[in-house]
């Protein structure tokens, strides 16, 4: 599968993104450390990114989500924004 992470093209075998969430990823396979793991329950905030998509007409849809509840595999074919990737 992949996706855009800060705007960079990331590749992950189906075997491997099927085990494990957005912010593990993140935070054990990529340089970008902003992005925390506290509660593990989406409620406080530290793992938030923001994911964009495009619908069939072209619009651009960009919503917040706790990385910590989010599979790797929910991502495919959309961009992900850490708080390391706004200063760009």
């Amino acid at each position: 599968m992949e996706f855009a992470l800060n705007g960079q093209k990331q590749s992950v075998s189906a075997a491997d993104a099927a085990k494990m969430t957005l912010n593990e990823y993140i935070r054990f396979k990529t340089i970008y450390k902003g992005t925390k793991l506290a509660c593990g329950q989406g409620g406080c905030g530290a793992c938030t990114v923001a994911v964009s998509s495009k619908s069939e007409d072209g619009v651009v849809s960009t919503r917040t989500v706790p990385s910590c509840l989010m599979a790797l595999t929910s991502v495919s074919g959309k961009s992900v924004t850490t708080v390391e990737g706004l200063k760009k």
